[in-house]
């Protein structure tokens, strides 16, 4: 009952093993794959990812066998620390050398098994019986030897801390129901969210103490744009909340303005000929879907739903076409207005040829090949290719 996955560029697979240890996945082209391997909980093995497994193309008879490390175990107990009663459906992570995880039953009490090295224990209460309390770590790192039981490693969960606000349209005043708030950690670690009711009201609980990230993130068809708290778009200029569990925190709103709309023209550099076919896209919002649209016959294009403020639009080209995908930064974009004349000129563009070769073979079956040209201010790629290998190894980016 191990459970193996298979998975690459090429394709992938999954299988359990039989009674005596033996798997088949079948239907695999040639190609480079991960293997992942799960043993059941009560078997104490130690997980496995084996990467850079090579089946060559035709090869219907790959043999590969894995042998799994004996674990050891931690067991604990989670109970609410105002009460001392058992907290059941507490979700307990060990994660470091290796990962674990266990649910807490009706008594409070979790085992987790198949670790070995050094782990730090994580107790999560989100989707537990009593979800408003604080998450919480054992304060060391927790060591497991193979075939051993580390036992004691308890949690008495605080109250969390909580948040609300009301969230509004900023140009009409009136609130803004369906928003998702998310409270992000700003040292790792899952996100508290709530949705905003008919009143654009929202709480959120059982967060523990530290600093957070508040995203407010309307619905789709809105058309109003994702921010942070105090009106900022990106990640980085977000500003941090500090919370300390059991707190109350009132009056952390949101008024969300406007999408705008950019339009504009993509002709090419040599001959001033409209391009049709370019896809245009914002990849300046804060999160959810890209705005994107695509060149008419005469080059241009509108781009609606692009978030207010310095917007980064990618112009990317039909991929059987010979244009270079280009870029525009710092386009300025005002909220529930229309920007035009954001025009470009698409360059012809060159080729890169190669083989891939992994000890003098060829990397068949698809193994992707990329290569980035340009970045924006915060080093994400805008503009650049790929391709996949042929079954001689060989690849062609333009």
């Amino acid at each position: 009952n191990v459970s193996v996955s298979v998975s690459g560029v090429s394709g992938y697979g999954y299988a359990t093993t039989g009674a005596d240890g033996t798997y088949t996945v079948s239907g695999l082209p040639g190609g480079t794959y991960s293997v992942f391997l799960f043993a059941p909980p009560d078997a104490n093995l130690v997980r496995a990812n084996v990467s850079d497994v090579v089946i060559a193309e035709g090869d219907s008879g790959t043999v590969r066998d894995f042998v799994l490390q004996p674990g050891g175990t931690i067991t604990g107990l989670v109970t609410n620390a105002a009460t001392g009663a058992p907290v059941a459906n507490v979700d307990v992570n060990a994660s470091g050398d290796v990962y674990g995880y266990a649910r807490t039953t009706s008594d409070g009490r979790y085992t987790i098994s198949g670790i070995v090295g050094d782990v730090t224990v994580r107790f999560s209460p989100f989707g537990s019986a009593e979800p408003t309390l604080a998450p919480q770590s054992w304060p060391d790192v927790v060591t497991v030897a193979a075939g051993a039981t580390v036992t004691g490693i308890d949690a008495a969960l605080l109250a969390g801390a909580s948040i609300s606000g009301t969230v509004t349209n900023a140009a009409t005043g009136a609130p803004v129901q369906g928003v998702r708030v998310y409270a992000a950690p700003h040292e790792g670690g899952m996100s508290i969210s709530a949705e905003t009711g008919s009143d654009g009201r929202y709480t959120l609980t059982g967060l523990g103490s530290g600093a957070v990230r508040l995203q407010f993130s309307p619905p789709t068809d809105s058309g109003l744009a994702g921010e942070f708290w105090r009106n900022v778009r990106d990640y980085s200029g977000a500003e941090l909340v500090t919370l300390v569990a059991g707190e109350t925190y009132q009056g952390f709103d949101a008024a969300l303005d406007a999408y705008g709309s950019v339009s504009g023209r993509v002709t090419r550099e040599d001959t001033g000929a409209p391009v049709e076919g370019v896809r245009v896209s914002d990849s300046s919002g804060v999160w959810g879907p890209i705005s994107q649209t695509l060149t008419a016959a005469d080059g241009t294009y509108p781009l609606n739903n692009v978030t207010p403020g310095s917007a980064g639009l990618s112009f990317w080209p039909p991929y059987d076409s010979d244009f270079a995908a280009t870029s525009r930064e710092g386009v300025a974009v005002v909220s529930g207005q229309a920007t035009s004349g954001v025009d470009v000129t698409l360059a012809r563009a060159g080729s890169i040829t190669g083989k891939v070769l992994r000890d003098g073979h060829p990397m068949t079956g698809g193994y992707y090949v990329g290569i980035v040209t340009r970045v924006d201010a915060d080093g994400i790629p805008t503009a650049g290719g790929s391709d996949g290998t042929s079954a001689d190894g060989t690849f062609s980016i333009t």
